[in-house]
């Protein structure tokens, strides 16, 4: 797994809830409660890939403060920022995560690291998990392989659909372990009726000393 970079893509501008990656949950911005969970993951490196616009400003000093790597790139080309943050590394698998997701499953991530080297993929997704747990793998070599290709917008923004539009390439999904009923919770930030559910759980399961992923899962699916 050392030879896997972790890139968190993270912004300011959200239109649906500006701000959103610095807003406080349990007494700390939403973004650190993610990078504490990526940094138990052993990887090549971890990275914070930002918007270089001015509103991202304030997140790239907090972050640098923190100690954390930031690369600062294109506000809507997420392909091109990503493809200048890695370039650095010599890594062979690259993990993308996205910062309003302070739950991301990092056991999955490992599963997921192994899965794409043991089966020569080029991408990986997972199942079995909420909306909000889950992130994208892909293999250096064939992400890098667009540099030069002719991208939709979408492709540009979301990176995903580059991946699931040519069917040439080979994708597996790897599961999380949790129940089917998983999928249907919803454990993101996106509005601002998620992040006060993100907080209430948050510091519900802080105060009771522990915020386990698979038992807010499956306490959330008995109470639904």
């Amino acid at each position: 797994m050392n030879d896997s970079v972790i890139v968190v893509q993270a912004r300011m501008e959200s239109t649906r809830l500006p701000g959103k990656v610095l807003l406080p949950l349990a007494g700390k911005p939403l973004i650190f409660h993610l990078l504490e969970r990526l940094s138990s993951i052993p990887c090549q490196g971890l990275c914070v890939a930002i918007s270089d616009a001015k509103a991202s400003d304030r997140l790239n000093e907090i972050l640098v403060q923190k100690g954390y790597s930031v690369f600062r790139g294109h506000p809507t080309n997420v392909y091109l920022r990503f493809l200048n943050a890695v370039k650095k590394y010599s890594a062979s698998v690259l993990v993308r995560v996205t910062a309003d997701n302070p739950l991301t499953d990092c056991e999955a991530i490992k599963k997921g690291m192994q899965l794409i080297h043991e089966q020569d993929l080029d991408y990986v997704w997972m199942t079995h998990c909420p909306v909000g747990c889950g992130c994208d793998i892909f293999k250096m070599r064939t992400f890098l392989s667009f540099e030069n290709a002719s991208l939709t917008e979408e492709e540009k923004e979301h990176i995903v659909p580059i991946f699931r539009n040519r069917k040439e390439l080979k994708g597996m999904p790897v599961s999380c372990g949790f129940p089917k009923e998983a999928e249907q919770l919803r454990l993101t930030v996106d509005t601002q009726d998620d992040y006060q559910q993100m907080d209430q759980l948050v510091n519900k399961y802080i105060q009771q000393g522990s915020l386990e992923l698979d038992r807010v899962i499956r306490e959330k699916i008995s109470s639904s």
